[in-house]
């Protein structure tokens, strides 16, 4: 509801929110990072240890399955797209939005998925719901008052609320743009008086609210990426249709 009114009072209050979350969720990963690395020496962090050259070791299936389960934390960038009517120069800024957005995730998830296999003992690493956390008490425990560990749970708090600002942005403008091409009713394509699209907004989050109170949240965060991938490929479709159709 918080965000939601965030993203009724204007684009550029939600975006400045959307700064502030992630400058802080980037710097603290990015200093994860570096004392991980300082911690397990680079040129350590990088040498393959004993019984993990067995890249396939579960075959294509876990393959796969791993990739399912992972895709999901690069989908975000797909929502500058989404807002394009919004964004000034949109030629330059979306892809280099969308590039940077790519480059800097990967290379944050790839460092920080060798130092917790550095880190931590394979149990552990695998028992473990917040992995990030642990290992930051591992080589963060010099830091005093457990700040280190506070801070990897700001930063998770951070995620989630980039994640949430950015999510009822991204999709209150799907019922707008398709209101406008009179698919819905005409009425989600209405500006309100600070410039947002508010019945869309108001209907987006109130669909989030009903979906959180009606089914099982951990159920239906196991399908955000298989429904992610169903709709890339959906909309891959609609593009050639268009095409094709000369629409």
């Amino acid at each position: 509801i918080a965000f939601g009114l965030i993203n009724v009072f204007g684009a550029k209050e939600t975006t400045f929110l959307q700064r502030v979350l992630v400058t802080t969720l980037v710097v603290i990963l990015i200093a994860f990072v570096i004392a991980g690395l300082k911690e397990t020496g680079v040129a350590e962090a990088f040498r393959p240890e004993a019984g993990h050259g067995a890249f396939f070791k579960s075959g294509i299936v876990g393959f796969v399955s791993t990739i399912g389960l992972v895709f999901v934390s690069y989908a975000g960038l797909t929502k500058v797209a989404s807002v394009a009517e919004e964004v000034q120069n949109p030629d330059r800024n979306i892809p280099l939005g969308m590039t940077l957005s790519l480059i800097t995730a990967t290379i944050i998830y790839t460092l920080g998925t060798v130092i917790l296999i550095k880190v931590l003992e394979p149990e552990a690493l695998y028992s473990s719901l917040t992995p990030i956390a642990d290992a930051g008490r591992e080589f963060l425990g010099w830091v005093p008052f457990d700040l280190g560990v506070i801070l990897i749970v700001v930063a998770a708090i951070a995620a989630f609320a980039s994640t949430g600002n950015a999510g009822i942005m991204s999709a209150s403008r799907y019922p707008y743009a398709m209101a406008k091409d009179k698919l819905v009713p005409v009425r989600l394509s209405q500006i309100g008086k600070y410039g947002t699209p508010t019945i869309a907004i108001i209907v987006t989050v109130a669909a989030m609210i009903i979906v959180l109170l009606l089914f099982d949240v951990a159920s239906v965060a196991k399908l955000a990426s298989a429904f992610q991938l169903l709709l890339f490929g959906l909309v891959c479709v609609a593009v050639i249709v268009m095409r094709e159709s000369k629409i």
